[in-house]
């Protein structure tokens, strides 16, 4: 991250990290002489003070910061999230901490993102993946952070799966050390794991967790960082990858391409359902990669599922 970079907060943050735990994170890369009165001009003895979100963020670098919320007074703006909201400045940071599970429109709430970055800015996200019921409208599967970089040609640069969130979190409070590393179901070197693998892991986790006694329930979060590598309009992603759009498509209408959609790709399932798993299995192998966006669709389309 550059020096003196500026954020965008969707939820304006209440500081929940205990003082001691954030003396141990910011004297770890932080040289600044006075560094210890800005940490306690932050906190009232232990807990930290309502309106002080920019003089945390100052800790790390952040030198503008502004949120986003329409039912929090101390917020800077109040658009609503689920509606296109066209602002003109662009951030370095935008932060999605815990906030996404509770707009209802998400294909918009992403586009705004995007959109709000600059080139090469990065999106911080937390949210949640299991469990955590009533909590908002949706969870978010691993799967949705990697399709959503892959759409939209996004680095991720961090990606942890905070199994056992609710305990992680009161044993922090309780022992003033943050560690969500401890006892880890997976991070970056798993996330590309097959379902079945992933599956597995879940479940082993969650069976230990829960019988646990101190544990009176069990809830994952994703803490995923993304970096916006290009100035293009978002892409809404596809769990089976992205329809081509070729040159022609792209100039006609959408009736059109619902009609290639609707009769086109019907017609050639047909024939595509009269071949053998393996054999379609080896043409994908040596199918030209421009190609493979569409021949994963038409597979889709044959409920074959050969990639």
């Amino acid at each position: 991250m550059k020096e003196n970079f500026s954020i965008i907060d969707l939820g304006t943050q209440d500081i929940m990290v205990s003082k001691q735990c954030l003396e141990d994170i910011v004297k770890d890369f932080s040289n600044d002489e006075n560094i210890q009165n800005k940490i306690n001009n932050i906190y009232i003895g232990n807990v930290a003070k309502e309106k002080i979100q920019i003089q945390f963020f100052n800790l790390f670098g952040c030198v503008y910061y502004k949120s986003i919320d329409p039912f929090d007074l101390r917020s800077d703006y109040d658009y609503d999230l689920n509606y296109k909201i066209n602002h003109k400045k662009k951030f370095d940071v935008v932060l999605n901490i815990g906030t996404g599970e509770h707009i209802f429109n998400v294909f918009q709430f992403f586009e705004n993102i995007h959109e709000l970055l600059n080139k090469d800015g990065i999106s911080v996200h937390i949210a949640p993946a299991y469990g955590d019921i009533n909590h908002g409208f949706y969870n978010f599967h691993p799967i949705l952070w990697k399709k959503l970089a892959q759409a939209n040609k996004y680095n991720i640069l961090y990606f942890f799966y905070i199994d056992d969130f609710g305990t992680k979190t009161k044993r922090e409070t309780s022992i003033k050390k943050f560690d969500m590393d401890k006892n880890a179901l997976f991070s970056d070197n798993k996330f590309d794991s097959n379902r079945e693998t992933l599956s597995k892991l879940f479940y082993e986790n969650y069976i230990k967790n829960s019988k646990n006694e101190n544990i009176d329930e069990v809830f994952d979060y994703c803490l995923v960082v993304l970096q916006k590598t290009n100035t293009s309009k978002f892409v809404i992603p596809s769990q089976h990858g992205n329809v081509v759009q070729n040159s022609f498509i792209k100039n006609n209408s959408f009736r059109y391409l619902t009609y290639l959609r609707r009769v086109h790709i019907r017609l050639l399932a047909k024939i595509v359902r009269t071949i053998p798993v393996k054999y379609l299995k080896f043409i994908f192998k040596y199918l030209p990669e421009k190609y493979k966006d569409y021949a994963k669709l038409l597979y889709d389309k044959c409920y074959y599922r050969v990639v």
